[in-house]
């Protein structure tokens, strides 16, 4: 089906990864190397359980978010958005969250990804080779200006991967 990720054949259809698998591979999720150690889906995860979770996860947001163990199903591109909806800098250390801007951080990761699907879904005929990310705000950005602030989004590059963010309304 090109407007979601698969259909079930109940005709519900899900973009949850685990939702997928199970279709796919149903009773074998065990032997699939790594897939015990996924955590909890990003778009279900309670603000509860993403509290306690991101304390025992140190290092930097942009790869907090990106860490499978800590929150499954987010990559590159969406924790640039998730971070810049969130308003907090990509290399921000975890340890500098103060309570509410936790709060912010999983409310946008929820936000972020449920407006990704609806905008993949409403594309006609979306192919999800082509990648076509046109309704990101930021991410493969650099050098245009935020939609939110106005500011130049700035990109920087590290092992082959490319982080967007705003110096100007992300902190």
């Amino acid at each position: 089906m090109a407007s979601s990720w698969f259909s079930t054949s109940a005709g519900s259809t899900s973009s949850s990864i685990r939702c997928w698998a199970a279709g796919v591979v149903s009773g074998a999720l065990p032997t699939i190397p790594g897939w015990a150690e996924l955590g909890p889906d990003a778009l279900t995860v309670s603000l509860s359980e993403f509290s306690q979770r991101i304390r025992r996860h140190p290092g930097e947001l942009k790869n907090l978010l990106r860490n499978q163990a800590f929150i499954a199903g987010v990559g590159n591109a969406y924790s640039d958005e998730i971070l810049h909806e969130a308003g907090l800098l990509p290399l921000r250390k975890r340890t500098t969250l103060k309570p509410d801007e936790v709060v912010r951080l999983h409310a946008a990761t929820g936000k972020v990804l449920r407006d990704a699907i609806e905008s993949i879904k409403a594309q006609a005929k979306y192919e999800p080779h082509k990648q076509d990310r046109s309704f990101m705000a930021v991410h493969g950005k650099g050098k245009e200006k935020c939609p939110r602030c106005g500011h130049r989004i700035s990109e920087l590059t590290a092992r082959g991967e490319a982080t967007h963010f705003c110096r100007g309304c992300q902190h």
